[in-house]
């Protein structure tokens, strides 16, 4: 492109192409960390599940009945049978 090819019009068009790019680069950025934020809180769900499944266990072997480790917890009974599934034929 030569100087006398620059003209406010060709200056504005770049400007305005610019600025999509950038807007473009900003959202994509945005939902790349969203995403790791995203990934990050649901290992760190699963892993306090885990521990919830551990402890309620404990609690049916101490003697507490479902509806008592749910109201502990202040999980639905589904939860409940969920952290506790397979503990019957145990």
């Amino acid at each position: 492109m030569r100087a006398e090819d620059i003209t406010p019009e060709v200056l504005d068009q770049v400007a305005a192409e610019w600025e999509q790019d950038r807007l473009v680069q900003l959202a994509r950025n945005e939902v790349i960390e969203l995403g790791r934020r995203f990934r990050k809180a649901r290992v760190a769900e699963n892993r306090l599940d885990v521990q919830c499944m551990i402890r309620a266990r404990r609690l049916v072997m101490l003697g507490f009945d479902k509806r008592e480790i749910g109201e502990l917890f202040d999980v639905d009974r589904r939860t409940v049978n969920r952290w506790l599934k397979g503990m019957e034929n145990a």
